[in-house]
């Protein structure tokens, strides 16, 4: 269940109080209004008043606060207490009414009388900002005139912006879930393969396309003389193969990055003394979907 006044904190509150000052101005209406549910209470909140410049709906809320000691804004109306704003919630669609029949249980009746004596309100039209089948939002549009089709569906335009933006608020987090699940999975996985690597009596590196080594066991460490297995991240590959047998290496990584087959072949390789040790190595590549080479991965086996 996704928090959307948590959500909110993500976003620029500037980029939905131009949404509401546009939808006022271009929908020709005193004021506009977001609500915005807060999943913790199960109520919605005011976040956002379009059009507070007007000198009207100044005195509006001057009024009204005088009236019910409310500040509007982060102001919180139960759902459950409003047959108007629970039938937008149930049909999720959007609904037209007076503000005595909009705002019945929300706001107390002096603070209705207060507004509507400077306002004069004729309808207020509540469109549903829907998430994931539920309403999240409600957007509000204040009217000192009756409405009809074409003023439903220049609302609609910004009722569709705010959408916008919380369908994107959402995408990001199922985004960040989605990586958080996924690199807890891959830890878990990794940690079980080195557990797995770290338990055979054979050592084991594994490298990039380019060979450079992404893994390498605890063993093989050991078997190199090296303090830890860390140690050999990030070094060549073909660095660790005596200079003289490189060239066979190199022609052997083309072997199988050609027949994407395993191979076994006898080479020296350099310890962290700089003396040479006579190992078996079995390399095989590591595969993506698509077939191409990720990078190769080696067994490698002491030599009597």
């Amino acid at each position: 269940m996704y928090n959307i006044i948590g959500m909110i904190e993500k976003l620029e509150i500037r980029q939905l109080e131009q949404i509401a000052e546009d939808a006022t101005e271009l929908c020709n209406v005193p004021f506009t209004l977001l609500s915005v549910l807060n999943e913790k209470t199960d109520k919605f909140e005011f976040k956002v008043l379009g059009g507070l410049t007007n000198p009207l709906l100044q005195s509006a809320l001057r009024v009204g606060r005088e009236a019910t000691g409310i500040e509007f804004l982060g102001f919180s109306h139960a759902t459950d207490v409003n047959r108007f704003i629970r039938e937008i919630m149930q049909k999720k669609k959007f609904a037209f009414a007076d503000i005595y029949t909009a705002a019945e249980n929300i706001l107390a009746r002096p603070a209705i009388d207060a507004i509507q004596l400077i306002l004069r309100i004729e309808r207020l039209a509540v469109f549903p900002i829907i998430i994931k089948d539920r309403v999240k939002g409600l957007f509000g549009f204040i009217s000192q005139r009756e409405l009809n089709d074409k003023d439903f569906r220049l609302m609609q335009i910004f009722v569709n912006e705010v959408q916008l933006l919380f369908n994107n608020l959402l995408f990001n987090a199922d985004l960040e879930d989605l990586v958080l699940s996924r690199t807890a999975e891959l830890r878990v996985s990794l940690e079980r393969f080195q557990t797995l690597v770290n338990a055979l009596p054979e050592a084991v590196a594994a490298t990039d396309s380019k060979g450079i080594i992404t893994f390498a066991s605890e063993r093989n460490a050991r078997l190199l003389g090296h303090p830890s297995a860390s140690a050999l991240l990030g070094q060549n590959a073909f660095e660790l193969i005596a200079p003289d047998q490189r060239e066979k290496a190199r022609k052997n990584m083309e072997i199988i990055a050609q027949t994407k087959q395993a191979t076994r072949e006898k080479f020296e390789v350099v310890k962290a003394d700089g003396s040479a040790l006579p190992v078996e190595l079995t390399t095989a590549p590591i595969l993506d979907k698509e077939n191409n080479i990720r990078g190769y991965i080696a067994i490698i086996r002491k030599l009597d």
